[in-house]
């Protein structure tokens, strides 16, 4: 049985060299084409703005290019707020997989005038890739279709302690068991 461990939320505020790619490690995960952006320094007035939840900073897709965020340790995104950065009735879609094959995807709509908490599919998984696309350009200094994104809940999981229990005992049973009977493991 696999149950969540440890549960948290990722703000992006505690980032201090914002403007730049998130950093792989950051929230325990990797991160591909996220970038940072404070708020209160720059693009006040739209969907990065209008997108920030806690404090000052919210992540973004670079260049409006698909974003992943993966982990060796399996995890669950749990949800997140969304905003489309310059363009209303954005389509942001979700791709999740596990061990490299597909486990859900969800498109959620979003708009630049406020976020929108938007609740993921609560199934394990080891890679989720977000794309961004469509919709129609929201009166103001730019267009394009990125998102920002802030507030992202996750929940990791590791097998329960009674589980390591049995697989330890089971394995030492197994092996044990295998060299009474004198089968050698990985001898051709």
């Amino acid at each position: 049985m696999i149950a969540p461990a440890v549960a948290g939320t990722i703000t992006f505020d505690d980032v201090t060299n914002t403007g730049h790619a998130v950093l792989n490690g950051y929230g325990g995960f990797n991160w591909n084409n996220f970038l940072t952006l404070d708020t209160t320094t720059a693009y006040t007035t739209d969907g990065y703005g209008h997108g920030t939840v806690s404090l000052n900073n919210v992540a973004f897709n670079g260049f409006a290019s698909a974003a992943t965020i993966s982990s060796a340790t399996p995890f669950r995104l749990t949800g997140g707020y969304l905003t489309g950065a310059w363009n209303d009735g954005l389509k942001v879609k979700l791709v999740a997989t596990r061990a490299g094959h597909a486990v859900y995807t969800q498109t959620f709509v979003v708009n630049t005038v406020s976020p929108t908490l938007e609740t993921f599919n609560r199934s394990i998984v080891d890679k989720v890739v977000f794309t961004s696309g469509g919709g129609t350009t929201h009166p103001g200094p730019s267009s394009g279709s990125q998102f920002a994104l802030d507030n992202l809940s996750f929940s990791r999981v590791v097998p329960e302690p009674s589980v390591w229990a049995m697989m330890i005992g089971g394995f030492g049973l197994v092996g044990g068991s295998m060299r009474r009977r004198g089968v050698r493991i990985g001898v051709a």
